[in-house]
């Protein structure tokens, strides 16, 4: 079941206290006119009184309601009326019972404007139920954990089933009982797993505490080591039981940021801290010295951490200091330095603007952010990565400071924050004169020549001139179909690019409604290519049901419109 699925199943079953919409009370409205009607069933009868919700899954800045629902009558059947186009996901719900195949998850539809969809039907079977008891290593239950449950597809590959609201926790006793389940293969286990958003409860925050990691059936760490449990509609399986006969510690490290050069403590230091893991580094946790210069981690898992110091995005400090790495192995760490010392380089700059609406650079500019941006290419492959290095916000005089910079090739860029975004035309740069930008969209992004920071210019400071203007061009679409009828599940991207096209060149999204209609605003003058596509999601898989793409030129101002045509192929 996926997370979006789960999640409005969740709020439904425990009881929504916020605008719910009977769809069969609703009144007609000039844009809510589209309908979604089917028939549930369990077996070959019908299934009366069933709930059947519709939750809406794109953005809705009318403030339609969110969650759609609907009873079915007698015979199975349900209607769910006067809905305004959009995207959404449907679902049939009931206590005990699974929608058969790809339905248990919800399915997602698009409705158009006065589209009767029909025939949107549900076939429920008894849910399966998986029940056992949890114990640790000396026999004894273990209450309140939370399974991780997974589900094989058809090619043997596990992935996350999300329950909806029931008593699957371990209870006193350490008893559980999952139910509800829709027939296929399991993967089951108990304890604590850090990427189960649903295993939040079972991480324990202090220090030195022992902790659970994720246990297998029948009791085994390694998920490639499990058993699989095959549920069948209506079964209830017994016995499922785990033995937690491992443990893992939790370990606090502590240490002191100083200067460098006189030995003094920092206070309100950033220190960011890693640990290395199977698939690399990756982000654990932040805390900032105290008056002292302290520090402390809590809750460090067995291993080896790394240590770097921040930009704590105030533009008051230029620090720079090595990574330091640690290991922690089955005790306490203290002792630990990190050695500051202020030999990184500046950028600084000022804002200009080259619109004649300087109230909406104005107001653009006051929620806006600068980015240094560094530029960092494979020697193996000559690709570039960008790395974003540090960033702050714009002062009332239009001024700016991005500080803790090393050596290296840079570019700035602007947050983008849509319509009301400015565009960068060219930045000034003492002892390399003026680079243009060459793609000036997205709003804020910047492609033109770099400003470089050379190895060994310690406590450089550049001082630049940003000149930003205001993009007004528009490019209102529509997509057409030719070849077949869009089917009902079928999902409408687009994205937009500035031409020529470069390794750094960014795209941007649009968004594209049920009608195949979008409008794409704040561009600057120049020739974008846009590109539309139709996909679905089949059981294995995305699928694209058709691709095109238009090459559009725009003049500074313009607002043009465009037509892109897909063909379906005929019957997919």
């Amino acid at each position: 079941m996926s997370l979006l699925t789960s999640a409005f199943i969740s709020i439904l079953l425990s009881g929504f206290n916020g605008q719910l919409q009977d769809g069969q009370g609703a009144k007609p409205d000039h844009r809510h006119s589209a309908s979604v009607s089917g028939r549930v069933t369990i077996g070959d009868s019908p299934a009366a009184g069933v709930q059947v919700a519709l939750v809406r899954t794109d953005d809705n800045p009318q403030g339609e309601k969110a969650i759609i629902r609907a009873t079915t009558d007698q015979d199975g059947h349900y209607l769910l009326g006067s809905l305004a186009s959009g995207y959404y996901t449907i679902a049939a719900l009931a206590p005990t019972m699974a929608a058969e195949a790809e339905a248990a998850e919800g399915r997602r539809i698009s409705l158009q404007e006065a589209m009767k969809l029909e025939n949107i039907d549900f076939a429920l079977v008894l849910g399966g139920v998986i029940t056992g008891r949890v114990t640790g290593s000396d026999g004894l239950p273990i209450s309140d954990l939370t399974p991780t449950l997974k589900v094989l597809d058809e090619k043997g590959q596990s992935k996350f089933f999300d329950l909806p609201p029931q008593e699957s926790e371990t209870d006193d006793r350490g008893i559980y009982r999952i139910y509800g389940l829709p027939p296929g293969r399991y993967i089951i286990g108990y304890g604590a797993q850090a990427d189960n958003p649903s295993h939040s409860s079972n991480m324990d925050t202090g220090t030195s505490r022992q902790l659970y990691p994720v246990t297998y059936y029948p009791s085994v760490l390694d998920e490639t080591h499990s058993k699989t449990i095959d549920v069948t509609a209506g079964e209830e399986i017994t016995g499922i039981d785990i033995h937690l006969t491992a443990k893992t510690s939790r370990f606090k490290a502590t240490g002191t940021v100083v200067d460098a050069d006189t030995g003094s403590p920092i206070a309100g230091a950033i220190v960011d801290h890693g640990m290395f893991g199977g698939g690399g580094d990756f982000s654990h946790d932040r805390v900032r010295s105290d008056v002292d210069g302290r520090f402390k981690l809590a809750s460090l898992r067995a291993g080896k951490h790394f240590l770097t110091l921040s930009d704590d995005y105030s533009s008051t400090h230029n620090n720079f200091t090595d990574q330091v790495t640690f290991e922690v192995t089955d005790s306490d760490i203290d002792g630990l330095e990190l050695r500051v010392v202020h030999r990184a380089s500046v950028i600084s700059g000022t804002i200009v603007s080259t619109s004649s609406n300087d109230e909406k650079v104005a107001s653009a500019l006051a929620n806006c952010q600068v980015y240094a941006v560094q530029l960092i290419t494979n020697p193996d492959n000559g690709t570039i990565k960008m790395n974003y290095v540090a960033q702050t916000g714009i002062a009332p005089d239009r001024s700016f400071r991005l500080v803790g910079l090393t050596a290296g090739s840079y570019r700035l860029q602007l947050s983008n924050n849509g319509a009301d975004s400015v565009y960068i035309s060219y930045i000034d740069v003492p002892n390399m004169g003026r680079l243009t930008n060459r793609a000036p969209y997205p709003p804020g992004f910047f492609e033109g020549d770099s400003i470089m920071i050379g190895e060994g210019q310690t406590n450089q400071e550049i001082a630049v001139r940003v000149a930003v203007g205001t993009p007004l061009g528009v490019i209102r679409g529509q997509l057409k179909f030719e070849g077949w009828t869009l089917p009902p599940d079928a999902l409408m991207s687009l994205s937009i690019v500035m031409l020529p096209a470069s390794d750094t060149r960014q795209y941007a999204g649009a968004a594209v409604d049920p009608d195949g209609r979008f409008v794409i605003k704040s561009l600057s003058a120049g020739e974008y290519l846009i590109t539309a596509a139709a996909y679905n999601y089949p059981p294995g898989g995305v699928k694209v049901l058709a691709r095109t793409s238009e090459t559009v030129s725009i003049a500074d101002g313009q607002e043009t419109t465009v037509t892109l045509i897909l063909n379906l192929g005929g019957k997919y």
